[in-house]
């Protein structure tokens, strides 16, 4: 078991001050200039006394990024909107607008969708962020393209329900204010060409590896392979979303940090490989860390080229500061960049820290790092074991120890327990990660530089990206996969983390008690019964927002519940998404 020293990184208590100060700003959203304020007095004793070593500089300098990280996030979420923003301007009208295109166009279950910046409403200056749609007998214009077409733009809302998610803030973290429909009757007329511009440069490229997709048959083995490199899941059916989460399996369905270990591992041994056939360079420098340095090149194009999401960002600077340790001479600790990657993304993107994706990133991280290494390194250990059967349980342990880390947060959003998840992480990550992801790569890569060659390559994942698909459907469909439940409350999943911190950071016999009860404590809040406060000797009925159609909840005066209607089919599933969680709650 790695010592306690290795554990407790310099960076990780200012992290986890940062974190708390946004955490309590979120809860409690006060003025924001006294924490500011606060933070900055805090401060200045921390700079004066820096080179002097005292027990209370760590404790004031958390309690200074304590109050800079709420006063940070009060000052971000105080800026307003310019007047001639989208959002205020999307009011389901047609106007004259022109943008210009900003991400390659992906294809959906109707057409395709693409992201555009507004320039001028009916001849007005205007900004803001656009979600284009077109149907499949419309061209979608190129990344950098400025074009000019009469569009109804229809502002982002949030379902009229308690607990639904905040879509208008989410959409806005990715610049996303309004959507319109780019029909043939939307005049579409293109205005300027802007494509050559550094920051379309790289929106090109995707557009270029799409045209490569497009020459694949449609579906969702093609869905997979686009998600995979251009992290794009537009194009994958509810249906199989659905099949990848009930198997637990559907953090493969976008670009991880699992997928940039896996492709800067392939191309660190590739490179490894072919630099030590080389006796003047094996004389001449240091190979693991020129491979490394070599290897986070194309690490880097597969981030920004998967669309640079948050856990791809997390794993990017985690990488970086591996290397970088490697240059430096210094030992890599993991916890260490773990802890520089939270800081930076809640610095740059302070609402980041309240998405689910950060949390299942940072969590999943977290238990690969506290508990999955030692527990796998622990077991490779076990003297009378194979190495074979040590490497096995090794990973099945590793796998085990991410899936129940991270249960509780997913069980809280999606109400489900894939009971087939280490079965299928087992099968389905080597699979894709580490098949079916190169195979793809290198189909585009080579396909940038020679059509034919990409094709071919392309081919070849399209027959494994089919077989993949088959067996998660097959799977998906047994009935035992997955269950349904209610998940546990928001108290429940706190105090579940917070038992496995005093675990990892306390030493003694009194970590265990206190472990214990702190996890009979999160399961007793979590399964301790509670009914609704619901009036008597009267009819009582909830109204729930489905988008279309209707569903009604009724309460009888004899105290019966009766579910009238769950809403119109589509995409969204109005009664697995919003009924039941709201009968759970």
């Amino acid at each position: 078991m790695p010592s306690k020293a290795q554990h407790v990184h310099p960076l990780l208590l200012p992290t986890a001050a940062f974190l708390a100060g946004q955490s309590f700003y979120n809860i409690y959203p006060l003025p924001y200039l006294p924490f500011l304020l606060a933070g900055l007095i805090l401060l200045l004793p921390v700079i004066i006394m820096a080179g002097i070593k005292s027990k209370f500089l760590p404790v004031l300098l958390s309690l200074a990024l304590f109050c800079l990280a709420a006063g940070w996030l009060g000052m971000y979420r105080d800026q307003a909107l310019p007047e001639n923003h989208i959002s205020f301007l999307a009011d389901h009208r047609y106007h004259a607008t022109e943008l210009i295109i900003t991400e390659a166009a992906q294809p959906n279950e109707y057409g395709w969708q693409a992201l555009a910046q507004t320039i001028s409403l009916d001849g007005k200056p205007a900004s803001g962020g656009i979600e284009l749609r077109g149907g499949k007998q419309t061209t979608p214009p190129a990344p950098g393209m400025q074009v000019r077409a009469k569009l109804r733009l229809r502002p982002i809302v949030n379902w009229a329900n308690p607990q639904s998610p905040d879509w208008i803030k989410l959409r806005a973290l990715e610049n996303v204010y309004a959507t319109a429909n780019l029909g043939v009757k939307a005049n579409l007329e293109i205005t300027a060409d802007h494509s050559t511009e550094p920051r379309y440069v790289l929106e090109g490229i995707r557009a270029r590896w799409a045209s490569l997709l497009a020459s694949a048959e449609a579906g969702d083995a093609r869905g997979l392979i686009r998600a995979l490199t251009l992290g794009q899941r537009a194009e994958s059916s509810s249906e199989i979303k659905n099949n990848f989460a009930a198997l637990g399996i559907a953090h493969l369905l976008s670009i991880s940090g699992l997928h940039l270990t896996l492709v800067w591992g392939f191309c660190y041994a590739c490179l490894r490989f072919l630099l030590k056939r080389s006796c003047w360079l094996m004389l001449r420098y240091n190979l693991p860390r020129l491979a490394a340095t070599l290897a986070f090149c194309p690490v880097f194009i597969y981030a920004f080229l998967g669309g640079a999401s948050l856990p791809t960002l997390r794993a990017l600077i985690m990488t970086a500061c591996m290397v970088f340790a490697l240059w430096i001479n210094r030992s890599y600790q993991a916890m260490g960049g773990l802890s520089l990657a939270a800081l930076s993304i809640c610095l740059f993107w302070p609402e980041s820290l309240f998405t689910l994706s950060f949390q299942l990133s940072f969590s999943a991280m977290g238990a690969i790092i506290m508990v999955a290494l030692p527990l796998a390194n622990y077991l490779q250990r076990r003297r009378g074991l194979p190495r074979p059967l040590a490497y096995i349980i090794g990973f099945l342990s590793f796998t085990l120890a991410i899936e129940v880390f991270i249960w509780p947060l997913t069980v809280q959003n999606f109400h489900q327990v894939p009971w087939l998840s280490l079965l299928a992480n087992s099968i389905f990550i080597p699979l894709v990660g580490s098949i079916l992801l190169p195979l793809s790569l290198l189909a585009g890569f080579a396909g940038l530089l020679w059509a034919w060659a990409g094709e071919a390559l392309l081919q070849l994942a399209m027959y494994l990206s089919t077989a993949i698909i088959w067996l998660v459907n097959f799977l998906a469909a047994l009935p035992f996969a997955v269950s349904y439940i209610a998940g546990p409350g928001t108290g429940s999943v706190v105090i579940f983390y917070l038992a496995f911190l005093l675990l990892f950071f306390l030493r003694g016999s009194k970590r265990v008690f206190l472990f214990s009860a702190l996890m009979l404590l999160s399961l007793s809040l979590w399964l301790w019964p509670s009914q609704p406060q619901l009036a008597q000797n009267r009819l009582e009925a909830w109204a729930l927002d489905v988008g279309q159609g209707q569903a009604v909840l009724a309460k009888l005066p004899e105290g019966q519940l009766m579910m009238i209607d769950c809403g119109a089919a589509g995409t969204l599933d109005p009664g697995q998404r919003i009924v039941a969680p709201f009968l759970w709650q």
